[in-house]
């Protein structure tokens, strides 16, 4: 996110009084998607290959979809970085 959108939204809602969700965010969304069109020229980003799709689609062994997988894996990660841990170890 570039830097002058991220101060105008947290100036804005500091001393504006706005809520989480406000109209500046609804706002940045429009900038963003405006700067989307015009960086790809209006055409959809649709240069994929098919092998891409298998991560929406796949099965592991046949068994497990790939989506759920993901989520195990990026679940236990979170979770494993958010658990507290002593800092040092002592004797």
């Amino acid at each position: 996110m570039p830097e002058p959108l991220l101060e105008m939204k947290g100036i804005s809602k500091s001393f504006g009084g706005n809520p989480v969700l406000s109209d500046v965010d609804l706002g940045a969304l429009g900038i963003y998607r405006g700067l989307t069109l015009i960086l790809t020229g209006g055409m959809p980003v649709a240069d994929v290959t098919r092998d891409f799709g298998v991560l929406a689609t796949g099965n592991l062994l046949g068994v497990v979809p790939v989506p759920l997988a993901i989520l195990v894996v990026v679940s236990a990660l979170v979770y494993s970085n958010l658990t507290p841990r002593p800092l040092a170890v002592r004797p």
